[in-house]
């Protein structure tokens, strides 16, 4: 039988949330085994994250 594990997170800008991909990734999470959900918008034919200002 397979085991998955699952984690949420939701964080208030987009710097948090990348912020927490590095710290799971520097303990050893995959980055393969990451995905975020956020919003975006696309640039000559290219999808940009929006980041709020700092």
């Amino acid at each position: 039988m397979e085991i998955h594990k699952a984690a949420v997170g939701v964080y208030d800008s987009h710097n948090k949330a990348i912020s927490a991909v590095k710290r799971l990734h520097k303990h050893g999470v995959e980055v393969d085994n990451i995905s975020l959900i956020g919003k975006a918008e696309i640039v000559e034919d290219h999808l940009h994250a929006k980041q709020e200002p700092i």
